[in-house]
């Protein structure tokens, strides 16, 4: 699993390569990240 670099503003733009975690997962990722980084 990669680290979350600058995947907060532009969403799963480098993750479309990488279909290795699920939709429901990377949405609760980045749920999370936007949280915190609020």
């Amino acid at each position: 699993m990669q680290p979350i670099e600058g995947m907060v503003p532009g969403l799963p733009t480098s993750y479309n390569e990488e279909e290795t975690i699920d939709a429901p997962s990377l949405r609760l990722m980045v749920d999370f990240v936007s949280t915190t980084q609020r």
